[in-house]
């Protein structure tokens, strides 16, 4: 994943994520066992901020919140940290199923688009459990079971046509995963976690173009085939879906 040059995710990603990430916080912060600890958090975690878009808009959105934005790939936080300069929002590189070192704890921990990456690994959910302070909030939003279904038919389906090449993405491990709300509901509150509440929710993205549509694949996808498919022919393959 962490092999898509952070500008050339932020240049492609366009507008698809930011607007998902705000609509999904929007919804999941009004709930009514989140409310209260959001509009008064002082300390906000976006876990898998990427390129620190969305992190920014929270520091405006909570004007008495430090708002911090934790990624894996370093190059992602090197360039959120020279794009969005704030005195209350800082980037830093840190693994939270491992040793991170984040050295402090948060009112509200959020994320979106990310989680599907891990999927619901203990480690890491332990993780986000364990930076958040007594009472905290952890909203999540992320690719569940049946999600992306007709891109992920069009790619097997253009592998078998173009490349010849029977692809089950599923199985892939570099696949994002496609757990049910079962099973990230099992994990939170082994974590932890009370007061859990995974819903699903049917999310329409929209595309200009099928043009527009091969330019936002080829800026998220393409980590998902390696070692799989030659790296000179994913462009083909993906703009064939």
């Amino acid at each position: 994943w962490t092999t898509v040059p952070a500008s050339s995710y932020a240049k492609n990603r366009a507008t698809f994520q930011s607007h998902y990430a705000r609509d999904c916080f929007e919804g999941l912060a009004a709930r009514p066992n989140a409310a209260a600890v959001v509009s008064n958090a002082t300390a906000i975690l976006d876990v898998g901020s990427g390129t620190g878009d969305f992190a920014r808009d929270l520091v405006d959105r909570y004007p008495d919140a430090v708002v911090t934005g934790v990624d894996l790939a370093e190059a992602m936080v090197a360039h959120a940290n020279d794009t969005h300069p704030h005195p209350r929002l800082s980037f830093v590189a840190a693994d939270l199923a491992g040793a991170h070192g984040l050295g402090e704890t948060f009112d509200v921990a959020t994320s979106t688009m990310v989680l599907h990456w891990p999927g619901p690994d203990p480690a890491f959910v332990a993780g986000v459990y364990e930076v958040l302070k007594p009472g905290g909030v952890f909203l999540g939003g992320l690719h569940g079971a049946g999600s992306c279904q007709e891109g992920v038919d069009a790619v097997q389906l253009a592998a078998k046509e173009v490349l010849g090449l029977d692809l089950i993405l599923d199985d892939l491990p570099t696949m994002f995963r496609r757990d049910p709300p079962a099973a990230w509901a099992a994990a939170l509150e082994q974590a932890g976690f009370a007061d859990v509440d995974v819903r699903p929710r049917t999310f329409v993205t929209e595309y200009a173009s099928a043009a527009d549509a091969a330019m936002r694949l080829l800026a998220a996808w393409p980590p998902i085939f390696s070692g799989v498919v030659p790296a000179e022919d994913v462009p083909r393959l993906l703009e064939a879906a």
